[in-house]
């Protein structure tokens, strides 16, 4: 008796669009997956550059924004309302190296700051990694969007 070769052989592709998200080829999720990238591209291009008030920001909205940047950035971040306040970039900068006695090394960086830029999309506003072009929704936050 010979081997079975009765096998379904399957490739995977990665979308970009999707982060991550692993899709059988042979499976219909290719399809409804190249839709959601092309309903993903298409919002994007309506979307503004945004900014929010620190007044009506709330704190679900600054929860929001802290885990993005965490999951941007790798590392634990502390936020307050005035991250976006009256503009559309946020800079987070690593902290300083410093030596065995604590004391700051000078002149040694090596991590550019990571840029995020505050996007209204719609009627929603979301957060866009400048590194890996990510870009999150965040429903708890109400922004507005900054006139060209």
């Amino acid at each position: 008796m010979g081997r079975n070769t009765n096998f379904k052989q399957t490739q995977t592709l990665t979308f970009s669009c999707l982060q991550g998200l692993s899709l059988n080829v042979a499976s219909i999720l290719a399809a409804l997956g190249l839709s959601a990238c092309q309903t993903a591209a298409s919002s994007l291009a309506s979307a503004q550059p945004a900014k929010m008030h620190a007044a009506s920001t709330t704190e679900a909205c600054i929860a929001q924004m802290r885990e993005a940047v965490r999951a941007a950035t790798g590392r634990a971040v502390v936020l307050t309302a005035l991250a976006f306040d009256n503009t559309d970039v946020l800079r987070i900068t690593p902290a300083p190296l410093t030596g065995e006695t604590g004391v700051q090394l000078d002149g040694r960086r090596y991590e550019q700051p990571h840029r995020f830029r505050l996007l209204k999309i719609d009627n929603s506003c979301a957060i866009k990694d400048e590194r890996t072009e990510l870009v999150r929704s965040l429903p708890a936050c109400t922004c507005s969007a900054i006139p060209l």
